[in-house]
């Protein structure tokens, strides 16, 4: 049985030689084989260091990339709270700003109506000064007219400022060259002439007299304060107080015509 086993496997001899190379040969095989065995073991390991070194690579790969996206995100998120931060601060003036402006335009809107309120008052004011000067004027008048039918009047005695005053007017000049200066004619008894001469010459001073007084006093009606409110006029001098109503104010030129027929004599 050893010989069969010591056999030659190429010639079939049971020769020592041929049992030694066959023996080594074995051993050869064996040998191969479990170095093929090895390389494959080998491989398979590295193999299986490559995929772990490169799933570690991708790891790191992609531990790199999170922590590059973490720095950006925290830097995005620190621009972000502080543009908020910014973004507030513009709110909160804006609406200071708007509540500023909004507070000047209702003082304006004030200021404006109180200011319309004045406008009228004043326009008001305006016009009744317009309606009482045009009333002052027409009564002037009447009294200017009134005095040029008064023919012994000697107005040379009159106040300069009153003579100035009464120029202005046309018909001034047609009454002072119009004038004519009346001689007494001599009678009998000597005496009579001369108490009526004096007489005359008395009443035309006492006239003169009260002619100037009269239109002083027409010149202090100018000077008269009116209150707006109850429609009164107020003497600035002494203080005193009548209601004018707009049924008085016709009777004004009234009065100062009795005022002139009870003031002057007409010789």
């Amino acid at each position: 049985m050893n010989q069969m086993s010591n056999q030659s496997q190429k010639c079939g001899c049971v020769c020592d030689n041929c049992s030694n190379s066959n023996r080594n040969a074995k051993h050869l095989l064996e040998e191969i084989e479990r170095l093929k065995t090895m390389i494959d073991l080998q491989k398979q390991q590295i193999i299986t260091i490559d995929s772990h070194n490169q799933s570690q690579f991708e790891m790191k790969t992609l531990r790199d990339k999170l922590l590059n996206f973490q720095d950006k995100y925290d830097r995005i998120l620190e621009n972000y709270r502080k543009t908020q931060k910014i973004n507030q601060n513009l709110e909160d003036k804006l609406l200071n700003i708007a509540n500023f402006f909004e507070n000047e335009r209702e003082d304006l809107n004030k200021k404006i109506a109180a200011a319309n309120d004045k406008l009228s008052e004043a326009m008001r004011i305006a016009k009744t000064h317009q309606r009482q000067t045009e009333i002052l004027k027409s009564d002037f008048k009447f009294i200017v007219r009134s005095l040029r039918d008064q023919t012994n009047i000697n107005f040379e005695l009159l106040p300069e400022e009153i003579k100035q005053r009464l120029r202005n007017f046309d018909d001034f000049y047609v009454i002072e060259q119009s004038q004519t200066t009346r001689v007494p004619v001599a009678s009998f008894p000597s005496i009579e002439i001369d108490s009526g001469s004096a007489e005359t010459s008395r009443n035309i001073q006492f006239e003169a007299k009260m002619t100037a007084r009269l239109i002083k006093d027409l010149e202090h009606s100018d000077s008269l304060l009116y209150c707006q409110k109850c429609n009164e006029k107020i003497d600035s001098i002494s203080k005193r107080i009548s209601p004018i109503t707009a049924s008085q104010s016709p009777t004004i030129t009234s009065k100062l015509s009795h005022r002139i027929d009870d003031k002057i004599m007409i010789v």
